[in-house]
């Protein structure tokens, strides 16, 4: 069972559409956002929160500190190995940032257009990083 979900993502609307979809699959899961780079950092750096952090949701383009920021800096953090990270941005990136990303995430998933793809993409994301997790609703 996913316990908290940290969603680092600045567009209102997106963060609107991850929260129905996720409390829609995931009901007990404990929701936490992040608007900004810098204090998505903060959270996991100082907060004894974090280490109960199951997946975390990040977006690309941040204000303050972009996503690659917040994931070089998780990396170098022991929880690191205890939590998924995932991408999930409409960026598309130079090849090599690319490689970088994939190889320190748990995977890289582009944000669709229209609800029922958004949230035929988080249900992805959840079922391929937590296949063991009973979907609520399908």
């Amino acid at each position: 069972m996913l316990k908290r979900i940290v969603i680092v993502e600045d567009d209102p609307g997106d963060q609107k559409l991850l929260k129905l979809s996720l409390k829609k699959m995931c009901p007990n899961a404990q929701l936490l956002f992040f608007y900004d780079g810098e204090k998505a950092i903060e959270f996991f750096q100082n907060d004894a929160l974090a280490v109960n952090t199951d997946l975390v949701i990040l977006d690309l383009n941040l204000p303050k500190k972009s996503g690659l920021d917040v994931l070089k800096k998780i990396e170098k953090l022991e929880l690191y190995e205890k939590i998924k990270i995932v991408i999930f941005s409409t960026s598309f990136m130079e090849s090599f940032t690319q490689r970088e990303i994939i190889e320190m995430a748990d995977g890289y998933y582009t944000k669709p257009i229209g609800l029922a793809a958004f949230n035929d993409v988080i249900k992805r994301i959840i079922s391929e990083n937590f296949p063991d997790v009973v979907f609520q609703n399908n």
